[in-house]
This record gives C-alpha cells, structure tokens and sequence, in this order.
C-alpha cells in the first residue's frame, strides 16, 4: 500500500513529464548494465544534477537490475556476438587503444551486450512512458480528482510549485568530488603507487626492491616504470634489473581495489647487475646494524657491575 500510494504521489508530483519519464529511463539503464565503467558515473551524474525524481529512479534502477540479471545469459551472449564481428575488429581495436573508451569495459561481454540493448530501449521506452504519463495526468487523473470519495486520499491534487530543471547542490557535490579525485590523482596518485608496489614486491621476494620512477595515465589507461631492482644475495647487486616497463591497467578494477593488467611490455632485462641503489641500501644496513650493536654493547656494559 505504501508503494503504491508513493507511485501516486510521484506521478502527480509538481515535477514536469519529462522529469519523471528520464527518471525511468536512467534506472532502465542503471538496472540492466553491470555497475562498471564510467557510464555508471555518467548515469549518476545525470541523476543528481538533472533534477529527476531521486526515488523513482533508485526503485527503477532495483526492478530493472532483477530483470537484468534474468536476462544476463542473453546479454553476454549478444555482446560476444558483437565482439566477434569481423566488420567491427577495427572499431573495438580503435577503442582499446583509447583509455577513455576501455573505462567503459566494453569488452566484457555483458556490459557490452547489456549497454547496446537499454541503449536501443531507451528511446523507445522515454516516448512510451511520456504518453503513459501524458493521458494519465491529462485525463486518469483529471477525472479521479472530480470524485470526491477518491479525492479524499489527495493523490490526485498536483501542488502548484515548480520543481527547477538542475538540481544544484547535486552539481556542487560532483564538482568537489572531481576537483578532489583531480588533486589526487595529480599529486599523489603515482608516489602512492610506486611505494605500494615496491613494498608489495618486497613482501613477494624478501628482497629489497627500488623503483626509479612509475607514472600512470588515466586518459590512456597505462602504466610506466623506469628502471626496477629486485635485491638479491648478493649485496649491491640486483637480481634482477628492467630498464623499462609499460602495461595497459584496468582502471576500473584499481577503482575497486584490485590490479588486472591487460598488456605488458617489458624492454632491458639485466640479471645479477651491480646496482647504485642496492648499494647505497647496504651500506644503509651495514650503519644501522653498526649502530645497533654498539646501542646493545652500551646497555650491556651499563647492566654490568
């Protein structure tokens, strides 16, 4: 009862036809299509800042995610189908050589399948549910507000307020969230990269391990790495030492915490190089346990009689 009396008020609500009839539209597209790529960001974009019923779009978005998970076979079907187009081999090869574009995932069967079906229905699906809407508020309601029994529950009065086309505080929230996600990725993103990935490689190899510099770019989806050192058993040699190193990231997998590089190219493989760094960190260890020592040959002289 309380789903439907909430429909009623949505649907006699002071926002305009339109308002309503995207808010469909976005949660047919939120709902079907996994969450993943940066057409779920445009959709939530779209959603906070145009000023469309939030409500109706979350509940949207929930019924058509039941259909769209019915429908998944259907959908990974359709996009290996398309994948595996030969007249397409040179779109999807122009695409995966644009970053941007391999943030949409489009090369993940369901995402790609799923995209191009709520795609061809949204149109279709905006027209329909602007006549639905049009004779219901023109004649359905019209006509259910001229009863008073009816009346009574005031699901047919529509308020005069004008609802305003752009929601503004949704804008401004975006906006500090990108300028925020900007001074990150700008200032800190790579430092915190490297460090993670040579304190991951230390723990892999028990080794010491340096990275010269390591620099990502998120409108080609790639990373770079300049000059790398694997420690070995030796002190002041390397291992193992690469010149440089470029992949193709899966960014939306790092949005999520986790690493699927895609390509690697690997050039200038050394083994069992002397290497500056790892000398400079044996020397570094030598003084600390240098130091260490002499700390505990002073304690032990101060404990003794």
């Amino acid at each position: 009862m309380d789903i439907l009396i909430k429909l009623f008020k949505t649907l006699n609500s002071a926002q305009k036809p339109w308002q309503i009839t995207l808010a469909v539209v976005l949660g047919m597209l939120m709902g079907l299509t996994p969450l993943s790529g940066i057409q779920t960001l445009l959709i939530l974009f779209l959603a906070f800042v145009v000023n469309i019923h939030l409500g109706f779009f979350f509940i949207m978005a929930a019924q058509f995610a039941a259909i769209g998970y019915a429908l998944d076979p259907f959908f990974e079907s359709f996009g290996f189908y398309l994948l595996s187009l030969e007249s397409l081999q040179t779109l999807w090869t122009t695409m995966y050589n644009s970053g941007l574009m391999r943030l949409t995932y489009y090369n993940n069967t369901i995402v790609l399948g799923s995209s191009v079906i709520s795609l061809l229905l949204a149109l279709p699906l905006y027209f329909l549910i602007s006549k639905v809407l049009f004779v219901y508020r023109d004649r359905i309601a019209v006509y259910c507000a001229q009863h008073k029994w009816l009346n009574k529950f005031g699901f047919f009065n529509r308020p005069d307020k004008k609802e305003p086309a752009i929601r503004l505080w949704g804008l401004g929230a975006f906006l500090v969230v990108a300028v925020s996600l900007t001074i990150v990725v700008i200032f800190f993103l790579d430092a915190w990269m490297k460090k993670g990935l040579e304190k991951s490689l230390e723990f892999v190899f028990s080794k010491p391990v340096h990275i010269e510099r390591l620099e990502t770019s998120w409108s080609e989806a790639t990373l770079d790495i300049e000059t790398l050192h694997i420690g070995s058993s030796k002190p002041q040699y390397a291992a193992l030492s690469i010149e440089t190193i470029h992949s193709d990231l899966d960014f939306n997998a790092l949005l999520l915490g986790k690493v699927n590089i895609e390509k690697v190219m690997v050039n200038g493989m050394k083994f069992n190089q002397k290497s500056e760094y790892l000398k400079k960190v044996s020397l570094e260890d030598v003084k600390q346990k240098e130091a260490k020592d002499t700390q505990s040959s002073k304690e032990g002289n101060e404990e003794s009689p």
